[in-house]
């Protein structure tokens, strides 16, 4: 990266992301990875929730309570309880 205002970023988008692109450009982002997000909390929630535990062991049952529409608090609670940021979190769930 030849600007040091920049960041390479991983999981659904691959690339490079500036402080010069658009606070729209970074909505769009969160939103592309939430959505992944949603899709694979959707399929294979037992198998997630078991490699997450594995993952991070002092996760519990309570703390991996999985409601349909509500998966940032359920992010915010992994995250809370291993210490991680939302993005960590985020890209171990897309990478599962």
């Amino acid at each position: 990266m030849k600007n040091s205002n920049c960041s390479k970023i991983t999981g659904v988008f691959h690339g490079t992301l500036c402080a010069h692109d658009s606070v729209k450009t970074i909505q769009t982002l969160n939103i592309i990875t939430m959505s992944a997000i949603q899709d694979k909390f959707k399929g294979n929630w037992n198998q997630m929730k078991g490699k997450l535990k594995q993952e991070y062991g002092e996760l519990t049952d309570d703390d991996l309570a999985y409601t349909e529409g509500k998966e940032e608090e359920l992010i915010g609670r992994i995250q809370e309880k291993t210490g991680k940021t939302k993005e960590e979190v985020q890209n171990f769930i897309e990478n599962l």
